[in-house]
């Protein structure tokens, strides 16, 4: 979606970091499709379709210190397992968007 790809790209200029989070074992096909389009991008092959790992894997950033969360994804049950999970903590700035 160019909007997507938009958005990326404005947000690596700032400060921002742009993490990708794929159910697949590989992040290597993936990272190597937005430096096609060139993006770079932190790729994290989580290996998994559970939502759970994709709300924990984000959890774990919150724990590390991370404040501020914009989660999209294209599957209602990770937007719900990151809604669920980031209402845990309220101080954190967080965004989730389903798209398609």
């Amino acid at each position: 979606d160019r909007n997507i790809i938009s958005m990326l790209r404005k947000d690596l200029e700032t400060t921002a970091k742009v993490t990708i989070l794929t159910a697949r074992r590989l992040g290597a096909p993936v990272s190597s499709f937005f430096r096609s389009i060139g993006l770079d991008v932190y790729v994290v092959p989580l290996g998994s379709a559970n939502p759970k790992d994709k709300a924990d894997w984000i959890e774990k950033q919150i724990r590390k210190g991370y404040d501020t969360v914009y989660f999209m994804d294209d599957s209602p049950k990770n937007i719900r397992a990151v809604d669920n999970m980031l209402r845990q903590y309220p101080n954190v700035r967080s965004l989730t968007k389903l798209i398609k």
